[in-house]
């Protein structure tokens, strides 16, 4: 089975890739609507000064 490519320069067209557009389903979107009413603490840092190491937070709903 021999399957060609669609030439690039028609499928990254800017028009095509309206979805990759921010939406109000994107879920940028809808993680910070729901967590911009939480409390967080960062329990636990420690990285090297290559910034390696371990980041622990923990996250509170308010209500």
């Amino acid at each position: 089975m021999n399957i060609s490519l669609r030439d690039p320069n028609v499928v990254m067209k800017l028009s095509r890739l309206g979805s990759f557009h921010q939406s109000k389903l994107s879920f940028l979107r809808s993680f910070l609507k729901e967590f911009k009413d939480w409390d967080y603490k960062r329990d636990l840092f420690e990285l090297n000064e290559h910034g390696y190491g371990t980041a622990v937070y923990s996250f509170k709903k308010k209500k």
